[in-house]
């Protein structure tokens, strides 16, 4: 990066930078500063100088992981401290020196963490806790109606709930606002879906529709969703979609926080474990899968971009007789054509 500063003004060198922090979410970018100044407190520990901590040796590298990280965190807050410094490296115009000997002491240290240090699975919401969330709701409200329409959509479209309310200050780039284009129609089937576009998500930086299936149960996102639009239909235009009416004229949008408080008021009110965002995900995904629905559907719909989804699959006792079962029949009328062919075509005894 020093070379480039003699053809180059600041400006461009500092866009550069720009685009670079840009190419993680904010969420990713908190995670990775924890890890870039656990680097600097090792560093400063051992008096290790600014030239020999950029670029890091692999083995200054190894160090650190082995001694910051054995027995205190996880394997993924060791990747993430990994991946920021090397983020860190980039936006500095560094080498990366971190090879494949690097994956042996982030392993280690990972194997001798305490069993806290690992983040235990999300509680599956059943249908009976969308039907109990439902029913403790006052959908006349203006809040209740949004807490309806958000566990229910963040149930079957299989989205991540902040992809519908806030955990960051409203931004009309990255959030869906009244104004966002949905869309609302009939499969041939005659079954309805609906839908969003999501002008920022996760996956992807660019945007993506978030559809729903109409179930129709009492905990149809589809009702939900209309039930908040006529609830809330003062809104203005450039107000979150997903925000309340807190007056005349006044509003507010759903955070994140205000969500789950409220979740888990109803839920721990009804003896129930605590829930969390990513619970809405798990279980929409493992539902669906229950009532039969193949597989790589499921993967469009919750915009799985690897087979990442199968750590999501709950009651696999129930899932793989379901799909295997209902193999089994084509599959031995497959085996009985392939012997006819032999013995009649092939001459095969």
């Amino acid at each position: 990066m020093d070379q480039l500063t003699q053809y180059f003004p600041p400006s461009i060198i500092a866009c550069n930078h720009i685009i670079l922090c840009h190419s993680v979410t904010q969420n990713s970018l908190s995670n990775y500063t924890s890890g870039l100044l656990h680097f600097t407190h090792f560093c400063n520990d051992f008096n290790i100088c600014e030239l020999a901590r950029m670029p890091a040796s692999e083995a200054l590298l190894c160090l650190f992981i082995s001694s910051h990280g054995a027995s205190h965190v996880g394997h993924g807050t060791l990747t993430n401290w990994i991946t920021g410094l090397e983020l860190w490296h980039s936006i500095n115009g560094a080498p990366w020196l971190g090879k494949k000997h690097l994956a042996c002491p982030i392993k280690g240290a990972a194997s001798a963490a305490p069993s806290p240090s690992s983040r235990l699975p999300c509680l599956p919401i059943l249908i009976s806790h969308l039907q109990m969330l439902h029913g403790a709701l006052d959908l006349a409200n203006t809040f209740d109606a949004l807490v309806d329409a958000i566990v229910c959509i963040g149930f079957w479209s299989q989205c991540r709930l902040v992809e519908l309310c806030l955990d960051a200050p409203f931004d009309p780039q990255h959030h869906a606002s009244r104004s966002s284009v949905r869309k609302s129609n009939m499969a041939s089937n005659r079954v309805t879906y609906s839908g969003f576009f999501a002008p920022y998500m996760k996956i992807k930086p660019c945007g993506d529709w978030i559809y729903w299936t109409c179930s129709g149960c009492i905990c149809s996102a589809n009702k939900a969703f209309i039930n908040h639009l006529e609830a809330n239909s003062d809104l203005p235009m450039n107000a979150p979609l997903f925000a309340f009416e807190t007056g005349p004229a006044s509003w507010e949008p759903m955070w994140w926080s205000w969500l789950m408080e409220c979740c888990n008021e109803i839920s721990l009110g009804n003896s129930s474990a605590l829930l969390t965002g990513h619970s809405f995900r798990t279980r929409g995904t493992t539902h669906l899968l229950l009532l039969g629905m193949d597989p790589f559907i499921i993967m469009v719909q919750g915009h799985w971009k690897s087979n990442a989804f199968l750590a999501y699959w709950h009651h696999c006792e129930e899932i793989l007789p379901l799909f295997i079962g209902s193999a089994l029949p084509s599959s031995s009328s497959i085996l009985d054509m392939m012997n006819i062919f032999k013995h009649k075509i092939l001459g095969i005894q």
